[in-house]
């Protein structure tokens, strides 16, 4: 047990939480931290030459002969369970204070007793105190280690290799921890080494092309990479223009994949290289148009597994936009996205044909004129027929910027024209009355964001919000809507009982293999908790 003078100097917790506070008890448990800090992994050999590592006393690393990693966490000190190679950051082991606060929990549940319970299952006060008690000793972490080091330190351990690591940072259309490179790639970088190597020096921009594709089932086995890859793009109905698309920006294609496609690495590049040759884009299309053309029918909110089927009867219509807006514009501000915004939705509406040749050597004013047409004639519509419905309030100010809740299906509209998103088809929800699409203002009336929030157990939640053509908002943005659900009255019910209980979509604005594990680990313990004082 810490001294006295030790253990003081330690904050104290909120005044609800003083009960489940023992300074002697945080000194021995920032004990137990500091020695694993200090020697943060330790390994043990395996059968048939696999290595386990264990990482701060909290996840195995069991990695094979051929260099793969797969990690494992501690649930409790006998048993471990799988963690996706997905989730993992190659160079982000330990996480943030994810470990930290297993640990703590794990401590605080063996001090209150229930120590069979897992970590996510705490009672409601001892959660709290876990959630003081992991900033409090993050903070003595922050001022006494260095945790790049201790990175440094595991990653050596855990034997990454920094050439396989640098590639599979590359590989960012197969993981979902935007630019962080995941196990999952790394270990498909092991998989392929000498193949990707090879694509790396000649074709470079096809890296993660081929990683996505090369393990499909039917992908040829034999002879140079490049060439195999060229196989088997055309047999999949891939023209000659669109292989030399992925020779020169095959790169650019993958953010575009991981923004708008629900991930299948082979489904999704197919589709993906097919809809470049419909829309004649041998070249790689700004972001500013394939998002607005890929954004009619999908978001990052709302990813879809393929586009070309939607896209089929519009395609020809579609591919003279291609042309005609990159000869307009290079970079177009707010207006020129709304102009195209509204010039896809036109061009894809059922309602609309097929352009004649006359038409399309109008050029570009005329798309704008027709599209503006069918904006005013669907406004007029939803005018005299459209629904209305009350809300709880009609300007909300937060900072300097106005939230104003949308009212009406002619609200949506305009609210979906103007910052080229898809909530003119929310009108059936919002109608529900708990369901609330509120938009961001300026004090010059410009928009700058729309938010959905909906109301469940008496309290708004913010399910998402979103800025122009479905972009990231500001952090400020956000933060001020996310004040705002608390300023927010009740809304005006008048429903079915059972009404607020229906299952919701997320907005629109905004949606491994299997490791088996048996070798025996019982020469690594896990008990670092034992004999917890108090």
């Amino acid at each position: 047990m810490e001294p006295a003078s030790i253990a003081g100097r330690w904050p104290l917790p909120p005044l609800n939480l003083r009960h489940l506070h023992d300074g002697s008890f945080v000194a021995w448990l920032w004990q137990k931290i500091d020695a694993l800090l200090s020697r943060p992994t330790e390994s043990l050999p395996l059968r048939d030459g696999e290595i386990a590592i264990q990482v701060l006393g909290s996840a195995i690393f069991i990695k094979g002969k051929t260099g793969q990693l797969h990690a494992f966490l501690w649930e409790n000190p006998d048993h471990l369970e799988y963690c996706s190679s997905r989730l993992v950051m190659v160079t982000e082991v330990p996480f943030g204070s994810l470990w930290l606060r297993r640990h703590v929990a794990r401590a605080v549940n063996i001090r209150c007793g229930v120590g069979k319970f897992p970590d996510d299952t705490l009672p409601q006060e001892s959660e709290a105190y876990v959630t003081w008690l992991t900033k409090v000793l993050m903070r003595r972490v922050r001022t006494q280690h260095n945790m790049r080091l201790v990175r440094h330190q595991v990653a050596d351990s855990l034997g990454i290799d920094r050439g396989l690591w640098h590639l599979s940072h590359r590989l960012q259309n197969t993981g979902p921890l935007d630019n962080k490179t995941c196990f999952r790639q790394y270990n498909l970088c092991v998989r392929h080494r000498i193949d990707l190597l090879e694509i790396e020096a000649v074709m470079p921009c096809a890296v993660g092309i081929y990683a996505a594709l090369c393990e499909s089932s039917d992908f040829p086995q034999e002879g140079e990479p490049t060439q195999r890859l060229k196989r088997y793009l055309h047999a999949h109905g891939i023209s000659s223009r669109v292989w030399r698309l992925v020779l020169t920006g095959g790169a650019r294609l993958l953010p575009l994949i991981r923004q708008f496609y629900r991930w299948n690495s082979t489904n999704a590049v197919l589709d993906c290289l097919k809809v470049m040759d419909g829309l004649g884009a041998y070249r790689k299309l700004p972001s500013w148009l394939s998002q607005a053309i890929f954004a009619e029918w999908g978001n990052a909110g709302a990813k879809r597994e393929k586009y070309l089927p939607l896209m089929g009867r519009s395609m020809a219509n579609l591919r003279h936009l291609v042309v005609t807006a990159q000869s307009i514009f290079v970079k177009p501000g707010d207006a020129g996205e709304q102009q195209i915004a509204e010039v896809v939705h036109w061009l894809t509406e059922p309602s609309t044909t097929p352009l004649l040749r006359a038409q399309r050597q109008r050029g570009w004013p005329f798309l704008v004129r027709e599209a503006q047409a069918f904006y005013k004639t669907q406004a007029e519509y939803e005018a005299a027929s459209g629904e209305s419905w009350p809300i709880p309030f009609e300007q909300l100010q937060v900072g300097r910027w106005s939230l104003v809740p949308m009212s009406s299906s002619v609200q949506l509209l305009e609210e979906g024209r103007l910052m080229r998103n898809c909530i003119h088809s929310w009108t059936d929800r919002c109608s529900l009355r708990t369901h609330l699409l509120v938009s961001m203002r300026e004090d010059n009336g410009r928009r700058v964001g729309t938010a959905h929030y909906e109301w469940h157990a008496d309290h708004w939640f913010l399910h998402d919000a979103k800025g122009p053509m479905n972009r990231v908002l500001a952090p400020a943005h956000m933060q001020a809507f996310v004040l705002a659900r608390d300023q927010m009255p009740d809304p005006i019910l008048n429903l079915p009982e059972n009404n607020c209980d229906e299952a919701t979509d997320s907005m629109e604005l905004v949606g491994d293999p299997d490791h088996s594990f048996t070798e025996d680990t019982s020469a690594i313990t896990n008990a670092t908790w034992e004999a917890v004082p108090g």
